[in-house]
């Protein structure tokens, strides 16, 4: 039996699953990041169709939408998962009896969206990352030079990035030791450390990044994006480094073993990469403080 929220507008549906969200950032349940590109879907669905009512949702609408919307094959997927999610919302609450999107097939998203493509990889261009370090080094307050450093870099995950300390670094010999207590996949291994960065490390002593709580380093992560006004997106250090890596040596087991991927390079090409060019890989791995 659906309640009496049927005739409820999608705009209102959206903010109840943004204040959802918003708890949920709170008991650490998601990340900052989550949380922020959600909010900014939400609130470009309201823009164009918040006014209409949830049940007014159907498949021709939907298909209508973003076979019109204007963004990538990448952005149209985004916010057609985000809608559904949306939906799916509705129904929980009873506001609607089903997510009409679960109904569209495989092959009509593709229609309507495009075909999947590695293109649609979201990495940060060269003057970006260039911009990210130069906030992160000039403001010590935040302490996240190293951390950026080491991710755009080396790849070294975010969560490895939080455990990490000095005591894994091997300065001398150009090597980080991720051990298996950090890792992942609970898998050792050794990543190189490229000469540009040694120019933007400043090595000290315990954690690379000092974290007072838990989500410590999140917030001063999302202080340096907002302060370097750079379009963010989930793992677009690692995935920067895998791109450019590869792009620069053309060599995808490398790149693979950099990454930590231990199932070869089928993650690399199908998750990970973006393609770029040559001489945008030597730019990048020429970035270098001074």
């Amino acid at each position: 039996m659906l309640s009496g929220g049927f005739n409820k507008s999608l705009e209102d549906v959206c903010n109840e699953l943004a204040d959802r969200k918003a708890k949920m950032l709170e008991q650490g349940h998601i990340r900052w990041i989550t949380a922020r590109t959600f909010r900014s879907s939400l609130d470009r669905i309201i823009r164009e169709i918040g006014g209409f009512k949830i049940s007014e949702i159907g498949i021709k609408f939907t298909v209508d939408w973003i076979t019109n919307f204007e963004g990538s094959t990448r952005t149209k997927r985004n916010y057609l998962n985000t809608l559904s999610e949306v939906l799916n919302f509705g129904v929980y609450r009873e506001y609607i009896s089903d997510n009409p999107i679960k109904k569209l097939p495989k092959t009509e998203r593709a229609r309507i969206c495009g075909p999947r493509s590695e293109a649609g990889i979201a990495i940060l261009k060269v003057p970006e990352a260039e911009k990210l370090l130069r906030v992160a080094k000039q403001r010590t307050d935040l302490g996240m030079i190293n951390a950026v450093c080491l991710g755009l870099f080396c790849g070294i995950r975010t969560e490895e990035l939080k455990k990490l300390t000095w005591g894994h670094v091997d300065l001398k010999n150009e090597v980080i030791k991720i051990t298996s207590d950090i890792a992942k996949k609970r898998s050792i291994r050794y990543v190189s450390i490229p000469k540009n960065a040694l120019s933007w490390l400043e090595p000290g002593s315990g954690r690379i990044v000092e974290s007072n709580y838990a989500s410590h380093f999140n917030h001063k992560l999302s202080k340096l994006v907002d302060l370097s006004h750079i379009i963010w997106a989930k793992n677009v250090m690692r995935h920067s480094f895998a791109s450019y890596h590869y792009a620069l040596g053309g060599d995808s087991k490398s790149t693979s073993r950099q990454l930590g991927h231990r199932q070869g390079d089928h993650v690399l090409f199908t998750h990970y990469r973006n393609l770029v060019r040559h001489s945008d890989a030597v730019a990048y791995f020429g970035i270098t403080y001074g």
